[in-house]
């Protein structure tokens, strides 16, 4: 009778083996058991398949969210030690995990990645084949990390080929260098210039970069906001329309007001200035010459005539 309950227990143990599997492997990954995950996947527990339950997401209280469908690369992304996050990865990607995956909500293990600044396991993702523009729920990678404000991720995925113009539409409605600007990532800002990015793409409302950076001066985000405008002016930004749009909008602050029309008017002068300098770079050298020869030449030219002489009668 025994033998008979145990064999019994064996076979619904097997039965219900596969509906466990998924669930251990993501405790496993979330838990960082690299011993458990390699024993699972050497069980040949599926590496993709997703969860059926909420998973809890977010790096704190104030961010924690839960979400379904989450895979076991997900997972090891939430992880907080870079270490064994990145050893978690590697062992799931080399099982076959795909790394393009969207979670129910459309989050994707590169865009987990990208929010929580963990730019050597993003590297391990985008050599695995993950698309470096993001999928078409995920959302835009170099967007996300522009908003934060993630320097290192930023270089990682320009670095992978990132399109640095990339639009993300509404509730974005943004591109990564106006995103940075708007939220008065001054480092982000310089790495996506550096990369190209263009200045002049507006978005819906058709605001553009350097007018994102001076409403954010505008509403008090401080000297980080004034930066960028200074930034973005002195890599071509238009002047004219920020003057309007500051004057023409009512501010958090006068003193705001001041130092954007003071950028405004420092970068007229500038240009005024350079336009000058090529004038004065002749005038100092053979340029004064040639005026002289020039102002002779024409003090000749309106000298008075003699009168001829009378010949004698």
């Amino acid at each position: 009778m025994s033998c008979r309950v145990t064999q019994a227990l064996l076979t619904l143990g097997l039965l219900l083996a596969p509906s466990f599997a998924h669930p251990r492997l993501v405790a496993s990954v979330e838990e960082g058991d690299l011993a458990a995950v390699s024993a699972a996947l050497d069980a040949g527990v599926d590496v993709n398949e997703a969860s059926r339950e909420p998973f809890s997401v977010g790096r704190g209280s104030s961010d924690q969210r839960s979400i379904t469908g989450v895979t076991p690369l997900m997972g090891a992304t939430i992880h907080t030690d870079p270490s064994r996050r990145d050893r978690l990865v590697a062992k799931l990607v080399g099982a076959g995990a795909a790394v393009d995956t969207e979670a129910d909500d459309g989050t994707t293990a590169l865009r987990f990645c990208t929010q929580k600044n963990q730019a050597s396991t993003a590297a391990l993702l985008l050599q695995a084949g993950a698309d470096v523009d993001g999928t078409e729920r995920s959302g835009n990678p170099l967007t996300i990390a522009a908003q934060f404000g993630h320097e290192e991720v930023v270089a990682v995925l320009i670095e992978a080929g990132a399109w640095v113009d990339a639009y993300s539409p509404e509730p974005i409605d943004a591109t990564p260098l106006l995103m940075a600007a708007a939220k008065g990532h001054v480092e982000v800002v310089r790495q996506l210039l550096d990369a190209g990015a263009r200045i002049d793409l507006e978005n819906a409302r058709g605001v553009v970069p350097h007018m994102g950076a001076a409403l954010e001066a505008l509403r008090g985000q401080g000297s980080r906001s004034i930066e960028v405008v200074q930034m973005l002016l002195s890599a071509g930004a238009p002047a004219s329309d920020l003057e309007d749009m500051v004057l023409g909008r009512p501010p958090s602050g006068i003193e705001a007001v001041e130092l954007v029309l003071q950028l405004v008017r420092a970068h007229r002068a500038e240009e005024q200035a350079a336009a000058a300098r090529p004038l004065l770079v002749w005038l100092r050298g053979r340029g004064k010459w040639m005026l002289l020869v020039l102002a002779g030449a024409l003090l000749w030219s309106r000298r008075k005539p003699k009168r001829p002489l009378r010949k004698s009668e």
